[in-house]
């Protein structure tokens, strides 16, 4: 292990002694002719003195894994964030060299259902890009509809712009952005949405290096959302869809949860964990994640409330075990919203 240890710090160093030469000597002939072909010939001559460990550079993956390490799946959406983070870099490197660079889009569209992730990702995706220097401050504003629209119309449009000045430097993260859309709405709500949009479409362009916005919401609906202004969708070219999570995966998470919150439980309390959570993936509105979420909260209560008779009776083991017993049985109503979604072919039978 110490030799893996000095083995890494010794090609850390050499790239370290490496990149401080070049950069001195960018700047002791850059006046002088021949200074671009000679720094060209200086750059591929110490890069071929390099082995790969020392040459390729592991800040933005290191970076990535400290924030993303924790999130459990989602592997296809984590690869296009990182790709995305090391194509802002270089952009960065072209910034440096004085080359002509065009600001890169950063906004983004998260689709997908309720639970997968996708504020969590928006969080953390913030913190990385203000860590590598991408974002001033990589602060995170959560906002919806009613952050936006005011009680009369032109007034929507100061509301809308105070909150994109308010996170400038980092993420503006619209909840069920759709909902801006003012299609559905009757006659007295109309045009507040669209106002707010109008000025969002706006923003988005002149503040593409300032600022990251994230619209979120269903993928159905965001479709929708996208042709209501057609500088959406150039302002937010790229779209990532968060799938909805397998049983093992949602069964992951809930232990995972437990053990966060410093529980122990058997074997058997984890497979009747699992046949809990499959039955109520069947109902509308489970919610993935916070589905399960929302399941170890009532196995919580529940465990707390069989042991409360036992008072100081009860013993530390016992207020930190969860048994089969605490998981609770369906809420009511979960039954007909399952057979309900079996009549209408939501359900596929076995």
């Amino acid at each position: 292990m110490q030799e893996v240890e000095a083995g890494t710090s010794r090609h850390f160093v050499a790239r370290q002694l490496a990149l401080a030469y070049l950069s001195y000597a960018r700047q002791v002939v850059k006046a002088q002719e021949g200074a671009v072909e000679m720094l060209e010939q200086l750059t591929k001559y110490i890069r071929s003195q390099l082995d790969d460990r020392a040459l390729r550079s592991s800040e933005a993956v290191d970076v990535f894994n400290t924030y993303f390490g924790g999130l459990y799946g989602l592997s296809f959406v984590k690869a296009e964030l990182l790709r995305h983070v090391k194509a802002l870099l270089g952009q960065r490197q072209r910034e440096k060299r004085g080359l002509p660079t065009v600001a890169m889009t950063m906004h983004l569209a998260f689709l997908g259902s309720p639970g997968t992730g996708k504020t969590e990702v928006a969080r953390a995706y913030g913190k990385v890009l203000h860590e590598l220097g991408v974002l001033e401050n990589g602060q995170f504003h959560e906002v919806s509809r009613s952050d936006f629209v005011a009680r009369y119309v032109g007034q929507t449009e100061a509301k809308t712009k105070k909150l994109i000045e308010k996170a400038k430097g980092g993420i503006l993260f619209i909840d069920e952005a759709y909902t801006l859309d003012d299609g559905d709405r009757g006659e007295a709500q109309k045009g507040y949405g669209q106002e707010a949009i109008e000025v969002l479409v706006a923003d988005l362009e002149n503040l593409r290096k300032e600022l990251l916005v994230i619209v979120a919401g269903y993928s159905t609906e965001m479709n929708r959302f996208f042709q209501v202004n057609a500088g959406l969708r150039s302002r937010i070219p790229t779209s990532l869809t968060f799938p909805d999570l397998s049983l093992p995966e949602l069964t992951t998470i809930g232990t995972v949860m437990i053990k966060a919150a410093q529980y122990h439980f058997s074997s058997d309390f984890e497979s009747a964990l699992e046949s809990a959570i499959a039955l109520r993936m069947k109902a509308p509105d489970f919610g993935n994640a916070r589905g399960v979420r929302n399941l170890i909260d009532e196995v919580r209560r529940e465990q707390e409330s069989r042991l409360a008779d036992l008072g100081e009776f009860a013993t530390s083991s016992e207020l930190s075990t969860f048994e089969l017993e605490d998981i609770p049985p369906l809420p009511e109503g979960y039954l007909s919203q399952i057979q309900h979604k079996r009549r209408i072919g939501f359900i596929q039978e076995d």
